[in-house]
């Protein structure tokens, strides 16, 4: 039998609440996304869309996301770009296919 817990809203500490997002980093879900998704799928890769991604994050891409050196990594990782982090820490490399707004990751190296 499952329990649900239940939290009233006007008992919630909204600004430790906001702390924890901010202390979380906007990228962190996607890197927790591909990380349960690599656990759960023999696959090389998944393919999700700009909107898809958004939906993880819970926000917005930057406008940068519409230019192909946003997602590229190369040989060495910026510590100013924490959205490369957070797909290369669950072990993916990002393809972006820039005209249908799609991002492949794929695994990298060892799987």
């Amino acid at each position: 039998m499952a329990v649900l817990a239940l939290v009233r809203v006007d008992c919630l500490d909204f600004k430790a609440l906001r702390f924890w997002k901010a202390a979380m980093g906007k990228y962190d879900a996607l890197g927790a996304f591909l990380r349960r998704w690599k656990v759960r799928n023999d696959a090389d890769g998944v393919e999700l869309g700009f909107a898809q991604i958004e939906d993880i994050i819970r926000g917005l891409l930057p406008r940068g996301a519409a230019d192909a050196e946003w997602w590229s990594t190369g040989e060495q990782v910026e510590a100013h770009r924490p959205h490369q982090r957070a797909w290369l820490d669950a072990g993916f490399e990002a393809v972006a296919e820039l005209a249908t707004e799609r991002v492949y990751f794929r695994k990298r190296g060892g799987g």
